[in-house]
């Protein structure tokens, strides 16, 4: 009991030390990247993209970040056999 109470309150202290990071406004963008030289793959690949806007920590909010399979703001592949990555288009203001 006591050794769960420990994990409990470990656990607590980590993730309000998350919540006093100061928080940013970036925009998200996810869009295939591949090397093509064909016309209508790259229109193709630029009207694929989709972008979101969010908060997240001033730490992690770097613009150009390409943003892991691990990261909460991952958006991953509409398409599995094409590459898809996130990144970071720009970061707003912060608070």
């Amino acid at each position: 009991m006591k050794t769960s109470s420990v994990l409990l309150s470990f656990t607590l202290v980590l993730s309000s030390a998350a919540f006093a990071e100061p928080m940013c406004e970036v925009k998200i963008c996810n869009k295939l990247e591949r090397f093509t030289i064909h016309p209508t793959s790259m229109i193709k690949d630029h009207f694929g993209k989709s972008c979101y806007e969010t908060s997240m920590p001033k730490s992690e909010a770097i613009v150009g970040k390409k943003l892991s399979s691990n990261s909460r703001w991952y958006q991953g592949s509409f398409n599995p056999t094409k590459k898809s990555v996130t990144r970071i288009k720009s970061v707003g203001k912060c608070g």
